[in-house]
């Protein structure tokens, strides 16, 4: 952590598409958890917050199924890669 917090922060699950780098980044990071399903993620009841940082061509998709899961999202820029999106 760069900086100290006035609320501790959970980090629950990081989510990448190869199980054995993500598990390796979970551990070096402190995160409890590693996944490469950011659906069954999301699907979580204990996760409250999406922070997206996949490449710009997945931010909407994920960005949508966050919100309507009931998820605070916070997504790096773009947050979509066309008007439409």
């Amino acid at each position: 952590r760069v900086f100290d917090l006035a609320c501790p922060v959970e980090m629950t699950v990081v989510v990448g598409r190869n199980a054995d780098a993500v598990a390796s980044a979970a551990a070096k990071w402190g995160w409890a958890e590693s996944a490469t399903d950011w659906r069954e993620v999301i699907a979580r009841d204990d996760i409250d917050i999406v922070d997206i940082v996949t490449p710009g061509d997945s931010h909407a998709e994920i960005a949508i199924a966050a919100l309507e899961a009931g998820k605070h999202v916070l997504c790096e820029k773009p947050l979509a890669n066309t008007v439409a999106e």
